[in-house]
């Protein structure tokens, strides 16, 4: 729960990169993909390393400046190569065309704002990159379109209200987090009726409470769960 789903471009990053389809220059990545090997007719030119967020930093070799290109049966992609690093707006895409994630380098670290589209174009994340950590606003999206979690994201860290919405666009959850670490979660019913606050447990994955109030429908408190009961 501490990291930004930046992630998710890194795990795109691990499965692209098998064969090339119309370029000599191709990348593939490797060790779960935390290295990334440059090749040239089959022959390794050059390798790098990436950090947690997808910054990558010259191992060795040296890249000529130009599209490398890399793809596997399911995703292609292209990224921009200057001065022996990643420069300028690196792209995968899906099989039929449509761009899955676009990201843009600068001297090899992430910048600006990363984004990630379902398959059929529509718009499913985004998330702000200052100097290659995650820094601002972080926004998921239903198919529709509609907003689904709203966050704030400081040093790569979610920090202050991350605001959670059904698909009709009604409240569904507010969580308080201080840096990476969630301290107070709110959910709604779909009419915006309070339903239960407490502080959260994620240490099975799912969203369990160690203390917590519910309420009924007219705001009444009608479960007090304490620490010091269980």
């Amino acid at each position: 729960m501490k990291k930004i789903m930046v992630m998710l471009f890194v795990a795109v990053l691990m499965t692209v990169g098998v064969r090339s389809v119309d370029a000599q220059v191709v990348m593939k990545f490797e060790d779960g993909g935390n290295e990334a090997i440059v090749y040239d007719n089959e022959t390794q030119i050059a390798c790098f390393t990436q950090d947690l967020f997808g910054n990558m930093l010259i191992s060795s070799g040296t890249v000529p400046d130009g599209e490398v290109h890399c793809a596997d049966e399911e995703e292609t992609g292209v990224f921009l190569f200057k001065n022996n690093l990643p420069n300028g707006i690196s792209r995968t895409f899906y099989k039929n065309g449509n761009i899955h994630i676009e990201t843009y380098y600068a001297d090899g670290r992430i910048q600006d704002i990363v984004r990630e589209y379902y398959e059929d174009g529509g718009i499913q994340f985004e998330t702000s990159i200052i100097d290659g950590v995650p820094e601002g606003a972080c926004t998921q999206y239903y198919r529709n379109g509609t907003v689904h979690v709203v966050e704030n994201i400081v040093a790569g860290e979610k920090h202050g209200t991350a605001k959670h919405y059904f698909e009709d666009g009604s409240l569904e959850a507010e969580l308080e987090w201080v840096y990476g670490e969630c301290t107070w979660v709110k959910t709604y019913d779909a009419d915006g009726t309070l339903k239960e606050e407490g502080v959260p447990d994620f240490s099975d994955g799912q969203t369990q409470f160690i203390q917590s109030k519910g309420y009924d429908d007219d705001g009444n408190i009608i479960r007090d769960v304490r620490e010091e009961e269980k």
